[in-house]
Parts: structure tokens; C-alpha cells; sequence
């Protein structure tokens, strides 16, 4: 939105995305606190600066919400939704950066001088409300990041351990395959004639698995 200053004239360039602005303004005039044009487009930045705060803090509100439901369960839809959050946040942190470039190029040019003390007063009103959105977007921005970075650890944990547990049941599954593999060629071989062989094949099958498990239990831990 652009705002264009002349003599005791303020013009506003607006579209249809930001022409909810105009509709503040025209409350700001109402209010008659107005007392000349910059402290009328001062008040007006305030007011642009302070609707931003209720996004915020609706936006902490969803990622709390958004939090407990992944500690209750981590789940893709709840991932995509933090994952909106964190996309959303962007824009919220990068509109308070360029609010607060704005409000200082404003104090640091030559018509600051010619301010009156009440405009300047409400000036940095504006400065220190724009710091202040930065500072708490910026929170957000990080909370959500540290809040990604935790559950993609989680994720990459569990899927360590996942492959852990298929990585071990597949050694004991060849176990009893090489054995029965073993005992089941066709040559001469030990037991094949002992009415009691393949019991005693399972047993050596049984044992040597049980052996093979402990020893993997005592490697992993």
C-alpha cells in the first residue's frame, strides 16, 4: 500500500486485497483525535501494524494445538499442518521486517525535523509496535522451527529403530533356513536315518537361534 503525502493532502493507492485499510482509517478521522495529516498517517501505520497481532497469536494458538496432537501421535496430517504453519509464518516475519525498514527510513529522512513533538511521539509509537510485531513473529518463526527440527528427529529415531528390529529378525530367520536347507539335499547326511531327526533338527534350530538372539541382544544394547 502506498501512501502519498502533499501539503495538508494524503492520498492512499490501495487494491482489493488492502482496501480494508482505508475503511481503519475513516475510523481514525472519526475519532477526532486526529490533529494534523502525519499524525493522522501515523495513527493509521499503527493501526495497519497492530491488526497483525491477532494473526500471531492465533497463529501460537495452532501451534500449540498442533504440538499436543503430535505428542499424542505423530502423524503425516499433523506434520502437513505444522508444515503449513511454518510455510504461513514466513510471509508474518518478512511483512514486520519490511514494517520496521519503513518506520526507520521515515525517522531517519529530512522531514522528520519538520515533525511536531506530538507526531513525533506517535512515530515512535509505530516504531516501537513494528519492533515489537518483529520480535514476536520471530518467536514463532523459531519455535515452529526448533518444534520441526524435534519431530523430524523423532521420526528419523523411529525409523532407526524400525530397521533395527527388521534387521535382527531377519538374522534369526536364517537360522532355521540354513538348517532345513542343510538337512533337506539329496546325499547321504547325519540323522537321516534316526527316526527322531527332525526333532532333533528344530531343537539345534531352536538352540542355535536363542544363542544367535542373545548375542545380537548384547551387540545392539
Amino acid at each position: 500500500m502506498t501512501f502519498i503525502v502533499k501539503d495538508d493532502t494524503l492520498l492512499t493507492v490501495t487494491n482489493t486485497n488492502n482496501h480494508y485499510i482505508c475503511d481503519m482509517m475513516i475510523k481514525q478521522v472519526a475519532s477526532k483525535e486526529i490533529s494534523s495529516i502525519f499524525h493522522f498517517l501515523f495513527s493509521s501505520l499503527f493501526s495497519v501494524v497492530d491488526s497483525f497481532f491477532p494473526y500471531i497469536e492465533e497463529m501460537d494458538r495452532d501451534i500449540k494445538r498442533i504440538n499436543l496432537k503430535l505428542k499424542e501421535k505423530t502423524t503425516k496430517q499433523n506434520l502437513l499442518s505444522l508444515s503449513d504453519l511454518d510455510t504461513g509464518i514466513i510471509y508474518l516475519v518478512s511483512s514486520s521486517k519490511q514494517n520496521v525498514v519503513l518506520i526507520e527510513q521515515v525517522r531517519a529522512h529530512q522531514i522528520f525535523r519538520l515533525l511536531t513533538e506530538t507526531e513525533k511521539e506517535r512515530l515512535d509509537d509505530v516504531l516501537i509496535e513494528t519492533k515489537q510485531l518483529s520480535e514476536m513473529t520471530q518467536l514463532s518463526s523459531q519455535i515452529l522451527q526448533q518444534l520441526s527440527g524435534t519431530y523430524n528427529n523423532i521420526l528419523n529415531n523411529n525409523l532407526n529403530d524400525t530397521m533395527k528390529v527388521l534387521t535382527v529378525l531377519s538374522i534369526l530367520m536364517t537360522i532355521p533356513t540354513i538348517i532345513t536347507g542343510f538337512f533337506g539335499m539329496n546325499m547321504p547326511l547325519p540323522l537321516e536315518h534316526n527316526i527322531f531327526g527332525w526333532a532333533i533338527t528344530i531343537v539345534m534350530s531352536v538352540l542355535l537361534w536363542i544363542i544367535l538372539s542373545l548375542f545380537l541382544k548384547k551387540v545392539i544394547k
